[in-house]
């Protein structure tokens, strides 16, 4: 095991959104293990989570982004209003470069499948710490062209989803009926209808279905002793 050696330099906090609890005492065991001056913290309530960290300390926010119980911009928009300083890593099942970029694209400074993590999860925390992004040049070049002058269609000919449309999408994708999204969000149902539709259209789906993953991913935990 790796001794911890605390370093000289102002200590970063690692916050950890985390909906299975397995999954978080494993992150915090590996943070531990790791040669950095870091203090991991988990971030139980979602809802208090910005007030859970120091404040204007430096702040790294791991997100297992499999089965959040609220859509990620709901996180992102929280932190983002206390501070323009965080930095996001998401942690997820292996997903297609389009998808890496639109995580990109909300806000994230890097991403690792769950099989990247034990071996990883230190490197890409002290890039994003120090501003840089952390994914692959595939996914970059993805990236860039969202951005460039022709970001107002994808590759593939359909419209870049808003924010709203974006909250909307993760709930589909979990599969929340409409009533259910309303209370998430706090809008009406009949506004949410009216999403759906643009969310549908734009992602050229014919149903709620075909924006539901095939299968679900999980991070395999090392077996102890």
């Amino acid at each position: 095991m790796l001794r911890r050696t605390l370093l000289p330099a102002v200590q970063l906090q690692v916050g950890l959104i985390v909906s299975h609890s397995l999954v978080a005492n494993y992150l915090c065991d590996l943070l531990l293990g790791l040669d950095m001056n870091l203090t991991p913290v988990l971030l139980q309530d979602p809802m208090a989570a910005t007030s859970m960290l120091p404040a204007h300390s430096q702040q790294v926010i791991l997100f297992d982004l499999h089965d959040l119980p609220l859509p990620v911009s709901t996180y992102l928009d929280a932190f983002n209003l206390v501070s323009q300083s965080s930095a996001f890593i998401g942690l997820d099942q292996s997903l297609e470069v389009g998808e890496i970029a639109d995580l990109l694209l909300s806000g994230f400074s890097g991403f690792l499948s769950y099989d990247q993590v034990p071996d990883l999860l230190g490197p890409a925390i002290a890039s994003v710490a120090k501003g840089e992004t952390w994914v692959t040049p595939d996914v970059m070049r993805k990236y860039m062209r969202m951005t460039s002058h022709r970001s107002l269609l994808s590759d593939s000919g359909t419209e870049v989803l808003t924010k709203r449309e974006s909250q909307i999408r993760d709930l589909l994708k979990k599969r929340y009926s409409n009533k259910e999204i309303a209370m998430l969000l706090g809008i009406c149902e009949s506004t949410v209808k009216f999403h759906v539709s643009n969310v549908l259209a734009k992602l050229n789906a014919t149903g709620r279905r075909d924006l539901t993953p095939n299968g679900t991913g999980t991070l395999v935990l090392p077996k102890c002793g």
